[in-house]
């Protein structure tokens, strides 16, 4: 897991935001069972939001120049 979280750096929050919207579209919903749809929701949106975390953390939204 740590070896795909460094391959993907910088790129993670852009893939998960976009794997959520793949998801929520009708033709991903006919895919998974609702508690099955509501797990893959629940996983892909915690990573999304700790690698915007981690964006934050490292000063991805400051103005300053290093």
């Amino acid at each position: 897991m740590i070896k795909i979280w460094k391959f993907l750096n910088g790129n993670k929050t852009i893939i998960g935001t976009f794997l959520l919207l793949l998801l929520s579209q009708s033709f991903a919903k006919s895919l998974f069972n609702p508690e099955t749809m509501q797990l893959v929701v629940w996983v892909i949106s915690t990573l999304t939001g700790a690698s915007f975390i981690q964006h934050i953390a490292k000063g991805k939204f400051t103005t300053k120049k290093d």
